[in-house]
């Protein structure tokens, strides 16, 4: 598969006084900033401005950035089970279960194509 993102892994950067948390790629390029601020047109309080972060927000910011940071090997590891389990089918070693039909594997592949949409085909054009 290939895929349009920036390459994995990505790193979860914890939250200082200074930063709310975010992600990087192995370069060090920031994938997402997870920091949601009141005014991000302004400096934050903490930098002698007036923007502050919004509360229910900011609790939520390190969870966002760890599960962000994870996606590129989660990705990955899903279209592995999905490769295996499809394997363990197409050999019968799964009795009846088939790979299109089966719930967790759709849902598997929604997840997959949110991620990930498929690249147009080489002979699709706009027709406008």
């Amino acid at each position: 598969m290939k895929t349009e993102h920036t390459p994995g892994p990505w790193e979860y950067v914890p939250a200082t006084v200074h930063h709310g948390p975010y992600v990087t790629s192995e370069f060090g390029t920031t994938i997402c900033d997870c920091y949601v601020m009141s005014d991000p047109s302004r400096a934050s309080v903490l930098n002698g401005g007036q923007s502050r972060p919004i509360a229910h927000m900011a609790e939520m910011a390190d969870p966002n950035a760890r599960l962000v940071a994870a996606a590129p090997e989660l990705l990955e590891a899903l279209n592995a089970m999905l490769d295996r389990y499809t394997d363990l089918v197409n050999c019968g070693d799964c009795g009846n279960w088939d790979p299109e039909t089966e719930e967790p594997v759709i849902a598997a592949r929604a997840a997959i194509a949110k991620a990930v949409p498929p690249l147009p085909a080489a002979n699709d054009h706009d027709p406008r």
